[in-house]
């Protein structure tokens, strides 16, 4: 039983998570709404205005039933079902909150399409070219070397004290793959 109470504790707050954060998008930020830029007068329009009911209409049913969906779970007796349905429901539980934000952007991009809202900038891309001007900074190749000496550490002491033993190969491959990884990153 404490298996299934630790995790209902660990899983149930992501649903209400991903709820709090894509509720958040249906507030108007300048004039962003769902992800839609919108001009400022479009904020109160009854079209805009629906689609935001709508959706955090469909978000908090979504909310509601995901968590209903876990609640059953601390009842049932076997911990491979009760693991296997976590899984499957945390996929649903980030699946469909994101779907019904997808929905919602398309509709508010439909009615900025049909509406004609678009600013005077239009079709023009502004690109700022101040940056690439600057001279790039790199870092120095000294501040490379203690990590990639201290990653051949363990590979020179296999070699020195595991030779002639059953684990020298496997140490030996597992510490040079981690020196290798090193130099790639």
């Amino acid at each position: 039983m404490l298996f299934k109470i630790i995790l209902f504790v660990c899983f149930i707050p992501i649903p209400f998570i991903i709820y709090f954060v894509l509720r958040n998008e249906a507030k108007p930020k300048k004039n962003i709404i769902l992800g839609v830029t919108l001009p400022l007068e479009a904020r109160q329009d009854a079209a805009v205005a629906a689609v935001v009911k709508v959706y955090i209409t469909l978000q908090t049913a979504a909310l509601a039933v995901i968590v209903l969906l876990a609640s059953p779970l601390l009842f049932i007796r076997y911990q491979s079902i009760v693991l296997t349905w976590y899984f499957i429901w945390l996929i649903l539980a980030l699946v469909l909150p994101t779907v019904l934000f997808m929905r919602s952007n398309k509709k508010l991009r439909a009615l900025k399409q049909q509406n004609g809202w678009f600013g005077e900038s239009t079709g023009v891309e502004l690109v700022d070219i101040k940056l690439a001007l600057t001279p790039k900074k790199t870092l120095s190749f000294w501040w490379f070397v203690p990590p990639v000496l201290i990653s051949l550490m363990p590979l020179v002491h296999a070699v020195l004290t595991l030779q002639g033993r059953d684990e020298f190969w496997p140490m030996l491959v597992v510490y040079g793959s981690f020196a290798v990884m090193t130099v790639v990153y």
